[in-house]
Formats: C-alpha cells, sequence, structure tokens
C-alpha cells in the first residue's frame, strides 16, 4: 500500500471532498445525490470555511489520490451543563467504496476528534449509519436518550411560522428572519449532513 498522508484540506481538495460528500449520500440512498446544483454550492461553502478555525476538513491521501475526508465544525451554542464552551458536529466521514476497510476513514475520523480536543468544546456529536456505528462506539461515542427530529422548512403544504395571535406568516415576515431565498452569512449544514 502507497503510504497514507492525512492532513488538512486545501482549496485543490474541494472537488475531492465533495465527491466524497456525494458519495456519502449515494451510500445512504439519498435521492438527488449526484445533482450539480448543491454540489457547486457545497464547493463554495468549503472553499468559504477552509481557513476558518471553526472548521476542520480532514482529507486522507495515498498514492496522490484523495481517498477520505472527515469534517468538524466547532457550533456556537449557549452553554449547557455537558458542553459549556459549545459542541462539535462530525460530518462528512466518507471513504472511496474501493479501498474501504483500510482505516482511511478512521484515520480522518480521528484526526478531526483530535483538533475537536483543541477548540474548547465540551462534547462531540455525529449522526450514524449502521456501517459507521461501530467505529464510532468505538471512539466513546454512545446513542443519546434524545432522539434527532427534523422538519424539512422548504416542503409545500407545511404551515409557516406564526406571530403572536396565530397569524401565519412567511419567512421574511417573522423578526429577525431570512427572506426566503436568502441564505444566512454563516449558516451551518442540517445536523447529520
Amino acid at each position: 500500500m502507497s503510504s497514507r498522508q492525512i492532513r488538512r484540506a486545501a482549496a485543490r481538495d474541494i472537488e475531492d471532498v465533495v465527491r466524497l460528500r456525494a458519495e456519502m449520500f449515494r451510500a445512504m440512498e439519498v435521492s438527488q445525490h449526484d445533482a450539480t446544483d448543491w454540489q457547486a454550492a457545497a464547493a463554495e461553502w468549503l472553499t468559504r470555511r477552509l481557513d476558518d478555525p471553526r472548521f476542520c476538513v480532514m482529507v486522507v491521501e495515498v498514492g496522490g489520490a484523495v481517498v477520505a475526508t472527515a469534517m468538524g465544525i466547532l457550533r456556537e451554542a449557549p452553554p449547557s451543563p455537558h458542553s459549556p464552551g459549545g459542541d462539535v458536529l462530525v460530518c462528512n466521514v466518507c471513504t472511496d467504496p474501493e479501498v474501504r476497510g483500510q482505516g482511511h476513514g478512521r484515520a480522518a475520523f480521528d484526526a478531526v476528534l483530535a483538533w475537536s480536543r483543541t477548540v474548547g468544546a465540551g462534547r462531540a456529536e455525529l449522526l450514524a449509519t449502521e456501517d459507521g456505528r461501530r467505529m464510532y462506539e468505538k471512539a466513546g461515542f454512545r446513542v443519546s436518550r434524545s432522539p434527532v427530529m427534523r422538519v424539512h422548512l422548504q416542503d409545500e403544504g407545511l404551515a409557516g411560522p406564526t406571530l403572536p395571535g396565530g397569524a401565519a406568516t412567511s419567512a421574511d415576515q417573522v423578526p429577525g428572519g431570512p427572506h426566503r431565498h436568502e441564505a444566512p452569512s454563516r449558516g451551518l449544514p442540517k445536523l447529520g449532513d
């Protein structure tokens, strides 16, 4: 096996990180995993955050090719008993299918965990697939008693937020809320992305 290099992602790696993200979604059977619109948006999002100390994108390179990636995001949140300094979302852990089982994904994941311990976070969390669960449990992750609940905010047919008095609103009428087609300036991915 060629020597393995584990390092922070650079601009030249963005295409590979997005490719691996698409592979992760394909393996999870997410529809439209191969659509180019979200991939272009992901490339732009990642590029803007490469030098941000709140983000860590690690890649594993073997023989000059990026074969695995993992990401950590320091999330700003109100202090809590378990996490007075915020927490880290670990996501985008993926390895090329043809080189799985050789420890590349684990190497990227371990590098993100090492970074997580340096940023003042009280805990790290992630959403696991069945394939990845054993690796995460070996690293000390445990299933929480609090299930993740989600709603897709742009789905048709969902009632919008209400203002005092019960009147339904559009997104641009919510105090402090973004307009329907504007992205927040520091938007983070949904949990588990």
